[in-house]
Parts: structure tokens; C-alpha cells; sequence
């Protein structure tokens, strides 16, 4: 419910034809706020079978990615005519509002790399317009992000717990440990090398039977771990042009 003005909001003033500026801002930096005050957290699955991206969450999630959007949209308005300062300062707030809801499943962690790496492009084409103060902030900002692992490491821990608790309920059997030393061996294997050539046939064939959800819970897993790893590559480069 802490969402739902924002998500009011977002609707309200990207809907229009043309989106203002200070309106755009202004609800942005609001968000922001909320999000450092602590009042608007990560939402996260109950279930393994519970969906972050239908329902009340998904519309939080649609509104972010609105504003998020509409905010590089502009910074790259900005930066054509010239205002990189401008343009700096929503990508970096672009970003603050994307890292805010990127931990809440595996589907977020990969549509939040996509819009990470869209700001990036943009960060790395004003490096050559900025001053050193702005390029130190958008270095701190990029190492933040780039120390983002762990949160993944947590969520596939917890979405692992989560999906040993839907094997216990769907086969109305306790879960053994060798399901859980199985289920807990393959999530490492990929997200030690998401892009490896075999992980698909792990993927569709390390877990039970292809009707118990393992091959969605570590396809999406290795997506998620795939799309940071791409992305921790090309924050490494922009780091180093700053």
C-alpha cells in the first residue's frame, strides 16, 4: 500500500502526450526518498509459485519502469541539447530507482539490468562532458551497483528455500536431502558460470521431472545471473573510462 500514490502518479504524469519535466522530477526524487527513508522496500514472493510481476506487485513494477523510462528519455533530451549536468543527475537517479525493486525475483534482477544498462550507455557517452566531481559520484554510484552480488546470492538462497518448500507441498512427501544437496549443487554450478554452454541440459534435466517447475525456477535463475554478469562487465569498462 506505501506504492500505491507512487504508482498513481507514475501513471498520471508519463500517460500524457508530453511528460513534464518538473512533475517528472519531482514524483521521482519523491520516490527516491521513500526508498532511502525506508518506506518503500523490495517486493518479494511469498511462494515459490507466487508471482512478483502480476497483480498489485507487477504494478509496481510497471510504475517504476515508467518513470525509469521516462526519466533517461529525458536525460538523453538533456545531453543533446547539451545539459549533461541534467543528464547525469536523472541517470543516476534512474538508476537509484531501478537498484530500489531489482532484488525481488529473478524476472526483476534481469528487467532491471536492461534498464541499468540503457543509463550506462548514457553515463559512458557523457564521460567526455562532465567534470572530475560528477565523474567520481557516477563512479561511486557504479561500484555500488557492481557490489550487488551478494543481494543476488541472497535471493537465490531464499527462492531455493522456497522451492524445496513447493517440492514438500506438491509431492506430499518430506523433501530429502539429496533433493536439496541436488537443487542446492545445480543453482551454484549456474550461477558460477550462468553462460556456460551445458547449462541448459542441466537446466532441463538436473531436477526431478519436467513437470515440478524445475526447469522454469533455474532457467529463470540463470537468466538473472546471466544479464548481472553482462552487465558487471560493462559497468567495469565505464568505470575505467571515467
Amino acid at each position: 500500500m506505501a506504492y500505491a500514490p507512487f504508482v498513481k502518479d507514475a501513471q498520471s504524469v508519463t500517460h500524457r502526450q508530453t511528460i513534464d519535466r518538473s512533475e517528472l522530477l519531482a514524483l521521482a526524487n519523491k520516490w527516491d526518498a521513500g526508498v532511502k527513508a525506508g518506506d518503500l522496500l523490495p517486493v518479494t514472493p511469498v511462494t515459490f509459485e507466487d508471482s512478483v510481476q502480476d497483480g498489485a506487485r507487477g504494478t509496481i513494477f510497471h510504475a517504476k519502469a515508467l518513470v525509469v523510462n521516462a526519466l533517461l528519455d529525458d536525460a538523453s533530451d538533456q545531453a543533446r541539447n547539451g545539459n549533461h549536468q541534467n543528464s547525469v543527475d536523472e541517470t543516476l537517479l534512474a538508476l537509484r530507482l531501478t537498484e530500489s525493486l531489482k532484488y525481488s525475483d529473478f524476472h526483476s534482477v534481469f528487467l532491471s539490468n536492461v534498464e541499468e544498462g540503457r543509463a550506462i550507455g548514457l553515463l559512458r557517452s557523457e564521460s567526455g562532458s562532465i567534470d572530475d566531481a560528477t565523474k567520481a559520484n557516477v563512479r561511486t554510484a557504479l561500484l555500488a551497483i557492481n557490489k550487488g552480488d551478494d543481494q543476488l546470492e541472497t535471493l537465490t538462497k531464499e527462492s531455493r528455500v522456497q522451492y524445496y518448500d513447493y517440492l514438500r507441498r506438491t509431492s506430499q512427501v518430506p523433501i530429502s536431502i539429496e533433493d536439496i544437496h541436488r537443487t542446492t549443487y545445480v543453482t551454484e554450478r549456474i550461477a558460477s558460470n550462468p553462460a556456460s554452454s551445458d547449462m541448459m541440459r542441466y537446466v532441463s534435466t538436473a531436477l526431478r521431472t519436467q513437470d515440478d517447475g524445475a526447469p522454469e525456477f533455474l532457467s529463470d535463475l540463470r537468466l538473472a545471473w546471466a544479464a548481472q554478469g553482462s552487465n558487471r562487465e560493462v559497468i567495469a569498462k565505464a568505470i575505467k573510462e571515467l
